[in-house]
């Protein structure tokens, strides 16, 4: 039997006996006219709001998020793959065979479906990789703690690294009072408005040094060159994975 459109699903009255027709997944059943099970509660909410004569637009707008999101993990993957030298399927076996490793790949995954930027999911697959191939504890540990840098990144962190990474060491003259954001904003007009946050990112997360405890030097560190070149098509260099660890 062929698969149902999606017209024919939202024309489809919902039947109270099937699986979707649960606690959770009845008000969308109900709100848009078609069964929809494994749903996120925020899609719960949503499905709420619309009216039948809109489910077809509600399942075609569902359908296409879920492929994008597709999209976005074989991007992940594709890009692991090509760090490891491993197929999908040795992937997924090296994934199964350690619990932390599988960790790793779900906090990976759900960023990665969140996100459109192409050079992060890159990094996002690299950073897999790099888990795949820890040797020690220690060396899984600081992959971890990279994941979660670069899960958190956006463009504006990164063009305001690469910044400051291409001037080098310097002193931007920095009183007690200033914030790095305020400097970077007059500084560098193109990382964006978000300069406070982008400042204090990079300072927190130990990208850059902070000026007042550097004898009033800014430069990017070792960890923040990492970080960048993760972001890069070029291959990062440092491995996480190896007995060094990421640079501190």
């Amino acid at each position: 039997m062929g698969r149902a459109s999606s017209a024919d699903r939202v024309n489809r009255k919902c039947d109270r006996s099937s699986p979707a027709h649960t606690d959770g997944d009845g008000p969308i059943c109900e709100a848009i006219g078609v069964e929809l099970p494994d749903v996120h509660p925020v899609e719960a909410f949503i499905a709420r709001l619309v009216s039948p004569s809109r489910g077809e637009a509600w399942v075609k707008f569902r359908e296409e998020t879920l492929q994008r999101q597709r999209d976005r993990a074989l991007e992940v993957l594709g890009e692991t793959e090509r760090a490891t030298g491993l197929d999908a399927e040795g992937v997924f076996d090296a994934v199964r065979d350690q619990e932390q490793v599988a960790d790793l790949f779900l906090a990976l995954m759900e960023v990665a479906i969140r996100t459109r930027w192409h050079d992060k999911l890159r990094a996002l697959g690299r950073v897999l990789a790099q888990g795949l191939v820890a040797d020690s504890d220690t060396a899984f540990d600081s992959t971890e703690v990279i994941g979660r840098i670069v899960g958190e990144l956006f463009p504006p962190h990164v063009r305001a690294l690469a910044l400051i990474s291409e001037r080098g060491p310097f002193n931007p003259g920095l009183r007690p009072t200033d914030a790095l954001g305020d400097w970077l904003s007059g500084t560098f007009p193109g990382i964006g408005p978000a300069t406070t946050e982008v400042g204090a990112f990079l300072i927190r997360n130990g990208l850059v040094t902070n000026p007042f405890y550097a004898n009033g030097v800014l430069r990017i560190t070792d960890l923040g060159e990492f970080i960048l070149n993760l972001t890069r098509e070029t291959d990062p260099g440092a491995d996480p994975a190896g007995s060094g660890g990421p640079p501190a």
